[in-house]
């Protein structure tokens, strides 16, 4: 790739994403960031539980999808990519809402599409694969 050195925005870009790269590789084996990271995940899981427009209409703003669902869709995949969905199990209202955004067609073409082609295999999103062929337009 290459990059305009003159361009102040994608300089900043380049910096910020290899400062997070390099954030990252600092603390992938650090047990207790990773914990802490966890019971973080799972209080912010259990807020979205208890959200309510998660139940039981299929959507956080009720039955119409909206940029929080885009957001929440995004960041559910992760955590399925991730092996994390069994965060979810004690969650009745975020088990049955995960399944809701990926059903969008736009946000399983893209956001299934792009995990499966730029990350490092995962079951846990191959099994999501189908979503692409089954999802509504």
């Amino acid at each position: 790739m290459i990059v305009d050195a003159g361009d102040a925005g994608v300089v900043a870009a380049c910096r910020t994403r290899i400062a997070k790269k390099l954030g990252g590789i600092a603390v992938r084996r650090d047990a207790a960031f990773q914990r802490t990271a966890r019971h973080h995940v799972e209080g912010v899981l259990t807020a979205l539980d208890r959200t309510p427009g998660s139940a039981p209409a299929p959507y956080l703003a009720g039955c119409a999808f909206a940029l929080g669902d885009v957001l929440w869709g995004v960041n559910l995949v992760r955590l399925a990519y991730l092996g994390l969905t069994s965060r979810c199990d004690d969650l009745p209202n975020v088990a049955r809402y995960f399944d809701a955004p990926v059903k969008r067609h736009s946000l399983c073409t893209e956001t299934v599409r792009a995990m499966i082609d730029l990350l490092p295999p995962s079951r846990q999103i191959d099994a999501m694969a189908s979503c692409m062929e089954t999802a509504p337009t």
